[in-house]
């Protein structure tokens, strides 16, 4: 038996979809997991259009949402808190445990580390070198719109920049965890979405460059080929490195007709529903 529970579910979705497709499934087998009906679950997945995604309790007010819909960028709320992230390139990873799980047992702090041990021993696999924000070096800047602006306690930072940001929501029968690593781009990329004063954008834009990182960002400053990395050699190693970082054995999977018809309805209750989208 593996210290997280030995045999997890694995989806591996190579389809890119919409943000309010990705939320649903995400929230749909959230619910599966709660209910004893499926393993917990690790679902890899990307998005298509780009997607900014607000925190369940932030304002939609901080977002430029005309700005969004020139450059057809998507608009979500996730289920999840904290703040505004943009998604383009990069892996997303949800995972999905019910709430009597050890590591969800643990608490949020002590679970954000064990899940962070698969984090990490991707990056390793990817050739990175990387470290967890220790609670004790938390930045204690200002909160702003936002996301990637302050790393939180076990977040995963390579030359001091922070990498993969996460985020949990925790119900009464189950714990959800997703993050992001970003492959290509730059987090300053999300200050134009974003309702801010020149001073503020200024200030943002500087501390993005300097405090975030991307993975081809780091492989070249290593002098490593990144001609061969993408969203499936990402999620490769991120899969061997839960696999070794959890130790964990899959089962693969793919979604079940009856989960994609609890995603379409949620889709069409919440998360492409203008009434949850702009909470207030």
């Amino acid at each position: 038996m593996g210290k997280s529970g030995s045999t997890w579910r694995l989806i591996l979705d190579q389809t890119p979809r919409s943000g309010a497709a990705n939320m649903a499934i995400d929230e749909v087998l959230a619910s599966g997991v709660a209910q004893g009906q499926e393993l917990p679950t690790l679902r890899l997945y990307g998005w298509m259009p780009p997607c900014v995604s607000i925190g369940r309790f932030q304002p939609v007010g901080d977002i430029r949402v005309e700005a969004l819909q020139r450059a057809g960028v998507d608009l979500v709320r996730r289920i999840t808190g904290g703040r505004a992230l943009l998604h383009k390139e990069e892996v997303t990873y949800a995972v999905l445990m019910p709430k009597d799980h050890a590591i969800a047992q643990q608490g949020i702090l002590e679970s954000y580390r064990q899940l962070s041990a698969g984090l990490l021993a991707t990056l390793q696999l990817l050739s990175l070198e990387a470290d967890m924000l220790q609670p004790s070096r938390q930045s204690r800047m200002p909160l702003s719109a936002a996301c990637m602006e302050v790393p939180s306690p076990y977040e995963i930072l390579v030359s001091g920049r922070k990498l993969i940001g996460s985020a949990q929501c925790r119900r009464a029968d189950y714990v959800l965890q997703h993050g992001s690593l970003p492959l290509t781009g730059h987090a300053g990329e999300l200050l134009s979405f974003l309702q801010l004063n020149e001073e503020s954008r200024e200030r943002l834009q500087s501390h993005l460059h300097g405090g975030t990182t991307t993975v081809v960002r780091e492989l070249s400053a290593a002098g490593s080929n990144t001609k061969t990395m993408n969203w499936q050699v990402a999620a490769e190693a991120m899969v061997q490195g839960f696999a070794c970082g959890l130790e964990l054995e899959w089962e693969e999977d793919t979604y079940r007709p009856d989960e994609m018809e609890a995603a379409a309805r949620l889709i069409r209750e919440r998360y492409a529903n203008e009434e949850w989208t702009r909470l207030k």
